[in-house]
């Protein structure tokens, strides 16, 4: 969640999960800064007061609070999706805002580099393959204020939703994809949509 100042810290952090353990490490630049079990109440506490240490407590957010939510996906849509992000579209947006925006800020679990800009924006709707992964693309990414985060500075420093509906009318960058069924993804694996 990098929506809202206070959290912009998070994106400094690295977390790492060993589900077959209940272990949740969270590094930051390397250094591992909690490693606690989920499973045990004194794990729980512990991750509660790291939190609360990096993000405070207010009157409107709490106390940070961590909480199992089985089936629930943080995300723009309820559905478990992946997100796929067309470096030219990226490239694009750069070159007609004058801005050097890194894909990082879009934070893309598939990165494609053999489209035309803004080509994905097509392919809602339609099936596709990488690799030997089918998928549906069932819609486009509205970007947010988590874009705004720097990848590398950790600072709110380039607005690209307003640089977005300014330059384009609209708020999309990249597109979400459903599997069809388990399978392996590989760097270099062509990406295939149906007509």
């Amino acid at each position: 969640m990098l929506m809202h100042k206070p959290d912009t810290l998070l994106s400094e952090l690295t977390p790492l999960f060993d589900e077959s353990r209940g272990l949740l490490t969270i590094q930051q630049h390397d250094n591992v800064e909690i490693e606690a079990s989920v499973d045990s109440p004194d794990g729980r506490r512990a991750i509660n007061h790291y939190f609360k240490n990096i993000l405070g407590e207010t009157d409107s957010t709490g106390t940070p609070t961590f909480v199992e939510a089985p089936d629930f996906c943080f995300g723009n849509i309820e559905a478990p999706v992946v997100s796929l992000v067309n470096l030219a579209s990226v490239r694009q947006l750069s070159s007609d805002t004058g801005e050097n925006i890194d894909a990082g800020r879009f934070r893309g679990n598939i990165l494609i580099d053999e489209a035309t800009p803004w080509e994905e924006r097509n392919w809602v709707g339609r099936k596709g393959r990488i690799g030997n992964v089918s998928f549906d693309v069932v819609d486009e990414t509205i970007r947010c204020g988590a874009t705004e985060v720097n990848p590398d500075t950790n600072e709110r420093d380039l607005n690209i939703p307003q640089l977005l509906r300014k330059t384009y009318g609209h708020l999309f960058c990249g597109v979400y994809l459903i599997a069809k069924q388990g399978g392996t993804i590989s760097t270099g694996d062509a990406l295939t949509i149906s007509s």
